[in-house]
């Protein structure tokens, strides 16, 4: 039993017993009492008429609880010290461990008229977690009463500042607390704790609010300690009333894409007929990050102090179909694992007389829009998709792999002649235009979202090659009043992303579009984007803003109807 609370077990006193006289004693009650077990038999027992020594018990602290350490061994415990003659150990064992056994620490409150007070006790958890427009501190404090007198007047306390930065109370919830509990006295957050009878417990629920760019420059570690304490007057036992937790800073959400020269589009599932790949992403600034191609580990990179990963070029890559993607450095996954937008899926086939990853298509507005070209390469095993506005007029255009000038090209819609495409100014990009009207067997089709086969037909040195994907009607979601069915124009529509732990805009990764968009009289919208998972956000005047669960998107559009439930004005009544 530590007798003068230093923390350990090894000290010895010269005491006075009862009759007046001086007696040596050490911080033990028992020392190598044996156990028969055999003797004992199977179950639980328990052993009677033990005779135990005494141990110190100084003045100072004589009401404070102790800390008392039982050990069960193979073995006599281990005794290098010696007071006054006698034999004992500091509580630890030898320098090879036991066989078998267990140790146990027990925390000893006093009761009755010794103890006389209140013994509050704290534990804390935490974590911190992205929140829209930055992060948020989750804290949870369980405190309970371990003496023998209720507990009054108890205030909790911690500072306001996480990870250097101020922190704004959000919300702090808990049985017993009103308004006016929670105080802000400096840098330092105060709970004023409601009374709790002995054995009682309850707890504090605490959500702080972090801003992003403060916490990115202020962060320079992955993990930051917070601590709280509960001050009490009369507390017996101060050592159980302060908490600590280690919040760990979520990383940024990696993102990759790749990209070529000309715009600003994001390219996620490619053909090219060259070895070599311009990439762009995000990430967390200054971390290190390790690009691969498949399994190999091409680079390590830093994101910049915005998170941006720009001007990253892969070369040499292989022939075939090849993954690009990156991780954070120290970090395990392998091709397969990494989430779609931490990676690029490619195809390189240097027989192309085309480069299908230049392909752009730009519609009357000026609107840019890359189609996925992953089905382009030989032996492709999928159809890749466009979509396109019905009787919208766009102009096609896509960089050429060889120096032929008698290469010809043209568009067909449906095995018809629809465009030519010319390399007017030598600059090995060729253009043409054409208006989208489907055929009219495909638009008296059953199902609307038929598709119709677009064809790319390239002649060079006396070869055609034919590149075909499918054309389908391009999908606009709607905005309605969702009690007379009005669509509702100039309605604010927000594209969120998915990152792994939350959702946040989108960004150059996902498209080249902003990430938001109003209505027209129509009530439509519609975003062009990568293939993921995302989440719509709507608001506007007279109703209650919306978001949408996870949408997934497979063919480069984002878009459904949305029904806005009107705000109410009226104050609730039950």
């Amino acid at each position: 039993l530590d007798s003068n609370h230093d923390g350990d077990w090894a000290d010895g006193f010269t005491c006075v017993d009862e009759a007046g006289q001086n007696k040596e004693v050490v911080e033990h009650i028992l020392i190598d009492y044996p156990v028969d077990v055999a003797a004992l038999g199977a179950g639980l027992q328990t052993l009677n008429n033990i005779a135990t020594e005494r141990v110190g018990w100084p003045a100072q602290g004589a009401d404070a609880a102790r800390w008392v350490r039982f050990t069960l061994s193979e073995e006599p415990s281990n005794k290098p010290l010696n007071y006054s003659g006698i034999v004992y150990g500091d509580g630890r064992g030898y320098a090879t461990p036991f066989r078998t056994g267990e140790t146990e620490d027990y925390l000893w409150v006093l009761e009755g008229a010794q103890a006389n007070g209140p013994d509050v006790a704290l534990q804390l958890q935490g974590q911190i977690v992205p929140a829209q427009g930055g992060h948020e501190v989750r804290l949870k404090f369980d405190y309970a009463n371990v003496g023998t007198v209720a507990i009054n007047g108890a205030t909790l306390t911690l500072s306001k500042n996480v990870l250097n930065v101020e922190s704004i109370i959000r919300s702090v919830q808990g049985p017993g607390l009103h308004e006016g509990d929670v105080s802000v006295n400096g840098d330092k957050i105060v709970v004023n704790l409601p009374a709790l009878a002995p054995n009682g417990s309850s707890s504090v629920a605490m959500r702080l609010g972090l801003p992003a760019s403060p916490v990115r420059s202020a962060a320079a570690n992955d993990a930051y300690t917070v601590t709280a304490q509960i001050d009490l007057a009369g507390d017996i036992n101060l050592r159980n009333n302060r908490a600590s937790t280690a919040l760990i800073l979520p990383r940024g959400p990696l993102r990759l894409a790749a990209g070529v020269e000309g715009d600003n589009l994001p390219r996620k599932a490619d053909t090219t007929c060259r070895d070599e790949l311009q990439l762009q992403g995000r990430g967390e600034p200054f971390a290190d990050v390790d690009i691969y191609v498949n399994d190999v580990n091409n680079v390590r990179i830093q994101p910049d102090a915005d998170g941006r990963i720009t001007d990253l070029r892969v070369t040499n890559l292989p022939t075939g179909r090849s993954q690009i993607w990156l991780n954070y450095t120290g970090t395990t996954a392998r091709p397969g694992q990494v989430p779609p937008r931490q990676a690029v899926r490619l195809v390189v086939d240097d027989s192309l007389p085309v480069d299908p990853i230049s392909l752009l298509l730009i519609d009357s507005q000026g609107r840019q829009f890359h189609p996925n070209t992953l089905g382009w390469t030989n032996g492709g095993d999928q159809i890749d998709q466009w979509p396109l506005q019905e009787g919208e007029t766009y102009t096609i255009q896509i960089d050429v792999c060889v120096g032929d000038p008698n290469l010809r090209m043209r568009y067909e819609l449906e095995n018809v002649f629809v465009s030519s495409l010319y390399d007017d100014d030598g600059d090995g990009t060729y253009v043409g235009s054409f208006v989208y009207n489907r055929p009219a067997q495909a638009a008296a089709a059953t199902s609307v979202d038929a598709g119709d086969t677009v064809e790319l037909i390239v002649e060079s040195g006396g070869v055609e090659r034919r590149f075909a994907a499918e054309a389908v009607p391009m999908t606009q979601g709607t905005i309605h009043n969702g009690v007379d069915s009005q669509r509702v124009a100039a309605a604010q529509v927000s594209a969120l992303v998915g990152n792994g732990d939350g959702f946040s805009a989108i960004g150059s990764t996902e498209s080249s579009a902003p990430d938001a968009q109003q209505t027209g009289a129509d009530g439509g919208y519609g975003f062009q984007v990568a293939d993921g998972t995302y989440r719509l956000q709507v608001e506007a005047n007279g109703y209650q803003p919306y978001r949408s669960g996870d949408i997934t998107v497979d063919n480069g559009v984002l878009a459904t109807d949305i029904n806005l439930s009107p705000a109410i004005a009226a104050v609730a009544n039950h």
